[in-house]
């Protein structure tokens, strides 16, 4: 695995349910980090950096972090999709990316072709 560009902004909040490492987060109404589902699209704040359990203080990096950053992987198609030369990703349950799908583009580019449930690293679109 490589190694994340660790420049940037976090932000450390309690978490209203147990959060693997490396999940895409979002923030409830109050204020406590959850994890960002397929259906919220590309509304989501940053990526969990550690473990975390239900009323923990945990530390994100936030998505508008200069440099890159590990997401988890979480479907056979993930190889499939990012593989097809955009590097695309897209938004899947429990704060994790997979492959091709209707659902919207994130906002991010994967920098490596991941297998099911791998940490890769992703980067910034534009």
């Amino acid at each position: 695995m490589s190694t994340q560009n660790e420049v940037g902004y976090i932000s450390t909040q309690r978490v209203g349910e147990t959060i693997p490492q490396f999940r895409r987060v979002k923030l409830d109404a109050s204020g406590n980090w959850l994890m960002a589902d397929a259906a919220d699209g590309d509304l989501w704040s940053g990526v969990i950096q550690h473990d975390a359990a239900s009323g923990d203080l945990a530390t994100v990096r936030l998505r508008n972090t200069p440099g890159t950053f590990f997401v988890q992987a979480s479907d056979a198609n993930i190889s499939r999709g990012v593989a097809a030369s955009t590097g695309a990703i897209y938004p899947g349950d429990d704060g994790t990316v997979v492959g091709a799908t209707a659902a919207t583009r994130l906002k991010l580019v994967a920098l490596e072709t991941p297998a099911s449930g791998q940490i890769f690293e992703v980067g910034p679109v534009g």
